[in-house]
C-alpha cells in the first residue's frame, strides 16, 4: 500500500504500517498499526494479551468483550518482549 504511515510519521509517531481490516495476531486479536520493527502499536480483540512478545511499549489495545461500565482500553506498560497491559482509567 503506497503511503502507509505517512500521516503518522508527519505527526512524529513511529508508525510504519496502517493495516485496513487488521491482521489476525492470534484467535482473539487483530493488529491495525505497527511500528518500523513490526511490533503492534494498536490492536483490537476479545482477550487482553498476556506476557507475550510483539507489542510495542505504549501499544493501545481495545478489548471488545467487556461488561457495560468497564473500560475496554489498555496500554502496554511492559516491554516489546514481555507485554504488560494495564487498564486506562480516569482519575
Amino acid at each position: 500500500m503506497s503511503g502507509e504511515g505517512k500521516f503518522f510519521t508527519t505527526l512524529g509517531a513511529d508508525v510504519e504500517t496502517i493495516i485496513p481490516g487488521g491482521i489476525k495476531f492470534d484467535s482473539a486479536t487483530s493488529i491495525y498499526l505497527t511500528d518500523a520493527a513490526g511490533n503492534a502499536v494498536f490492536a483490537i480483540g476479545t482477550t487482553v494479551p498476556g506476557d507475550v512478545a510483539g507489542y510495542a511499549k505504549g501499544c493501545l489495545f481495545v478489548d471488545t468483550d467487556v461488561a457495560d461500565g468497564t473500560t475496554g482500553l489498555y496500554v502496554n506498560v511492559g516491554t516489546i518482549t514481555s507485554a504488560d497491559f494495564e487498564a486506562v482509567t480516569s482519575s
